[in-house]
């Protein structure tokens, strides 16, 4: 089990705020049987260049890596990557693929929280075609009030895969379409989006349980051969 976009790393971003919080939200993973954790801090272009942020976050890999409790709490596999902030331009930032998970041509984005005009679009189209960069939009159930009916159904076509948080499937608000999108393979990965112990904490366990009442086993060996062929699709 892969959880693709977690704010786990000490003291990297609004997440994690030290080691002590980043090993307890480890263990809450493991418990839940996540193997694969993805950490993905956030990237603000108009901040930091890539070079200065893939420093940070080999600083703070290193620090966690090496704290004496971490291979009781670790996973089998701790992918390195970022939730990288969609801007105008994006695809000709110099470095870009180094942002990718770690191995892989998946980039996680964070789109903008608006109705994605043709100039967007034709950025994220880009980095596909020509960047030859598989675009991952990062929790995309907060964007759906924005966009238009089937926006969503036509980038899946494109070959654009999305990511819906934990939450989505266990708000009663938003299970019934968490699950319909799942169903009709909306949605490729899962992740937590987790950044504490307190207020958003791991919560990959109850929403592995909803889907396996409904939509049920079928959904989740979906889940499972997407996230395969993401960790084999190595560059």
């Amino acid at each position: 089990m892969l959880d693709l976009h977690t704010h786990i790393l000490p003291a990297m971003d609004d997440g994690s705020r030290d080691v002590d919080e980043s090993i307890a939200m480890l263990r809450a993973e493991k418990a839940a049987g996540v193997t694969c954790i993805a950490v993905t801090p956030h990237f603000y272009p108009h901040r930091e260049d890539p070079e200065r942020f893939l420093d940070r976050r080999a600083r703070r890999i290193e620090k966690l890596l090496s704290d004496a409790r971490y291979p009781a709490a670790a996973p089998e596999m701790l992918l390195p990557g970022a939730e990288v902030a969609y801007y105008d331009g994006l695809s000709r930032m110099e470095g870009i693929e180094r942002l990718c998970l770690k191995d892989t041509n998946a980039l996680l984005i964070e789109m903008p929280f608006c109705r994605w005009n043709d100039r967007v679009l034709r950025e994220i189209d880009t980095l596909q075609k020509t960047c030859d960069i598989q675009p991952i939009l990062a929790h995309i159930e907060r964007f759906l009030q924005y966009q238009p009916k089937g926006l969503v159904e036509e980038m899946v076509s494109a070959g654009i895969m999305m990511q819906a948080n934990a939450s989505f499937f266990q708000r009663w608000q938003t299970k019934r379409k968490a699950i319909k999108m799942l169903d009709r393979g909306l949605i490729h990965f899962l992740g937590t989006d987790c950044h504490n112990m307190s207020s958003r904490k791991p919560n990959m366990e109850e929403t592995l349980q909803i889907i396996r009442k409904k939509p049920g086993q079928e959904a989740l060996r979906e889940l499972a051969m997407n996230e395969r062929r993401l960790l084999e699709g190595t560059r």
